[in-house]
């Protein structure tokens, strides 16, 4: 909902600037409030349409007029947030946990979770080759090669690339501010922290393999449709190997609450669907456990589990 909230407000901001309705105006402070409301990441959809008027040449002056007067309704917004938010969040973890952090660590853990974020947008983006809850040292250096892509392609402003790739900056910023701790605590990894950037990250990477495909000549159309079809086909196994994660994450919630027989089927379907991708020596650990009390049954999972 946070993301489909972003979004109508930068279509309703783009609207504003293109017919001066006071309309799309309304549209747009509403969508950012009721994004804020889905999720308080929406709200850097604000300060991207500062970098957006910038790159698109358009009036920097009546832009502003239309942008900043949103500040005024930002507390009020940000403080109806926060009443409403569970301090039991992530998000309240990390501002707790500042106060007990020194500067430049703390700072050196943003910057190792930005890079680590960065390339889980294309490291496992649309595969699972790895188990999606560990930190691959190759990883940093893949998400600050990824950056420095980003930077290249806003400096070179290739349209629209060069808004997609601020758009996928900005909006992991917020969730690479939470600690390193609650990041790398993750079960099932940090993906549902790149909802927001995976729009710009997949704008990018249809870009690139348009750019590729005018540089094959006349293999051109069949290469291209070859690569899409091969995202495609990896993307539909990723993403049953994402629902076996999906099982395993609530298999673990049930079997924490004493729901034994729910737990153990949900734990079965994650080891079916998650392969490798499910950090299969605690989930056999927890379905054997639940399973004591019955020993005819848990003697096959236990001989699975030691394979």
């Amino acid at each position: 909902m946070g993301l489909v909230f972003a979004l109508l407000a930068l279509l309703c901001f783009v609207w504003r600037c293109d017919t001066r309705r006071r309309l799309w105006l309304v549209g747009f402070y509403s969508s950012l409030i009721l994004g804020a409301l889905s999720h308080i990441a929406s709200l850097m959809v604000w300060p991207f349409c500062f970098f957006w008027v910038c790159t698109q040449g358009r009036d920097l002056r009546r832009a502003l007029y239309d942008l900043l007067p949103f500040a005024l309704l930002l507390g009020p917004t940000l403080a109806v947030v926060f009443h409403f938010t569970s301090r039991r969040t992530s998000t309240m973890d990390a501002f707790h946990s500042y106060s007990a952090s020194a500067l430049v660590e703390l700072v050196l853990g943003f910057a190792r979770s930005f890079f680590w974020l960065l390339s889980r947008l294309l490291s496992t983006a649309h595969w699972l080759p790895l188990r999606s809850s560990e930190l691959q040292t190759w990883e940093l250096f893949l998400g600050a090669a990824l950056l420095g892509l980003v930077v290249y392609l806003v400096w070179r402003k290739p349209e629209p690339v060069s808004a997609w790739a601020i758009w996928t900056a900005l909006l992991l910023l917020p969730f690479a501010l939470l600690t390193e701790e609650i990041i790398l605590d993750l079960q099932i990894g940090p993906s549902r922290y790149l909802y927001f950037a995976s729009a710009g990250s997949c704008a990018i990477l249809a870009w690139g393999l348009q750019s590729a495909e005018h540089l094959l000549g006349s293999w051109r159309r069949p290469v291209f449709a070859c690569s899409v079809t091969t995202i495609l086909a990896i993307s539909y196994t990723g993403l049953k190997q994402a629902e076996g994660l999906t099982y395993y994450s609530e298999a673990r919630s049930y079997l924490t609450a004493g729901d034994d027989p729910t737990g153990i089927r949900l734990m079965r379907k994650a080891l079916e669907l998650g392969g490798e991708a499910v950090y299969r020596e605690d989930a056999y650990t927890r379905l054997c456990l639940a399973q004591m009390a019955q020993p005819g049954q848990v003697t096959v999972d236990l001989a699975q589990a030691r394979t």
